[in-house]
């Protein structure tokens, strides 16, 4: 079986993927944008929300 990753790599829904768990995305989404984040990969607050939920997305993809 093949894994494919919807993630581009270099982005950050790759490092939310690889250094977060599925609580704390979801807990940076209540929080609201991280200003830091944003500005260190160059992202909207709606790109910033669209990256971690992908990763969330690939994180529930990859446990089932």
């Amino acid at each position: 079986m093949v894994i494919t990753m919807a993630i581009q790599e270099g982005t950050f829904a790759e490092a939310c993927y690889n250094m977060n768990s599925i609580e704390e995305l979801e807990n940076a989404l209540q929080t609201g944008a991280d200003e830091s984040d944003m500005k260190v990969w160059n992202l909207t607050e709606d790109e910033w929300r669209e990256q971690i939920e992908t990763a969330i997305k690939e994180i529930k993809e990859d446990t089932e």
